[in-house]
């Protein structure tokens, strides 16, 4: 378990401890203190130490100026900041996105839901014990977090999945109510499919970087981003955009450099060479001699 919770975090930073801070929660709701003790927390550690631990020290010595501002200040702190860039919107937007990604199941939820709590006392309910505190869990962690994106909240699939599946079989008519699922499934993911298409291709009308991209080909330099997508823009052009949060950190940056922002930074020492369009909204390449 703490093997693969390694791996999972060497694949994608600290999102990938989420498995641990899942069972921390559950033996704590289920057990109390004597749940975590049965955890071995001490071998754990040792075992993510020797799996993560050459990774962060090859990195740190490496690229220690690099690894430090675009890993862990960059990524991770600024990433996963609750407090960062704080709107109404932080909070209606991850109940949204979470009720999307489990169509269908989160029209059955409401029913689930309250069926599990309801049998959070019985001896013979972990599994509907751990699916609840999992989901809950997951989706608390992902949704006070500051980078919000659709694919984080797939985790929920398989917690909200289980707790369908459960109350459905307390159901009176188990086949009626199985080709009602399969006939739901099939309406919602051919119409999430159908969207997404259409979505997909709107997507690729609005993004057009190939002024910017012959302008940066035609004078190789290295390439930051403030305030834009660095990961779109490193795909489409084909080369490494690293993203500045502080824009006051464009002062301390020395030329030849590409600057890419979504409005523009008047007067010297930067120019605008080029424009584009990424999801149909104005970027602008900006160049420092």
């Amino acid at each position: 378990f703490y093997g693969l919770a390694a791996v999972a975090f060497c694949a994608k930073g600290p999102a990938g401890l989420l498995p641990i801070v899942v069972v921390l929660v559950y033996e704590l709701a289920t057990h109390r203190w004597h749940g975590v003790t049965r955890m071995r927390a001490g071998v754990g550690l040792a075992i993510l130490a020797l799996l993560v631990g050459p990774w962060w020290l090859l990195a740190a010595s490496v690229g220690r100026a690099h690894f430090v501002r675009d890993v862990l200040q960059g990524d991770m702190m600024q990433g996963y900041d609750p407090m960062r860039a704080w709107s109404w919107r932080r909070v209606v937007e991850p109940l949204g996105t979470a009720v999307t990604i489990l169509l269908p199941w989160s029209l059955l939820l409401p029913f689930a839901i309250p069926w599990a709590s309801g049998r959070w006392k019985r001896p013979r309910a972990a599994g509907e014990r751990l699916a609840l505190l999992w989901a809950i869990t997951v989706f608390l962690l992902i949704a006070v977090s500051y980078r919000q994106r659709w694919r984080y909240y797939l985790p929920l699939c398989v917690p909200g999945a289980l707790l369908v599946a459960g109350w459905v079989r307390t159901l009176r008519t188990p086949c009626q109510t199985a080709v009602s699922a399969v006939a739901a499934w099939v309406i919602v993911g051919g119409a999430l499919a159908t969207g997404e298409t259409y979505l997909t291709a709107r997507h690729n009308r609005g993004t057009d970087l190939r002024a910017i991209a012959h302008a940066v080909e035609r004078a190789p330099a290295p390439a930051f981003a403030v305030d834009a997508p660095e990961l779109v823009l490193s795909f489409y052009l084909d080369r490494p955009i690293l993203a500045i949060r502080d824009p006051a950190e464009l002062h301390q940056l020395d030329g030849p450099i590409f600057v890419i922002v979504k409005k523009l930074v008047g007067g010297e020492p930067y120019e605008a060479v080029a424009d584009g369009f990424v999801n149909g909204r104005r970027v602008v390449l900006l160049w420092k001699r």
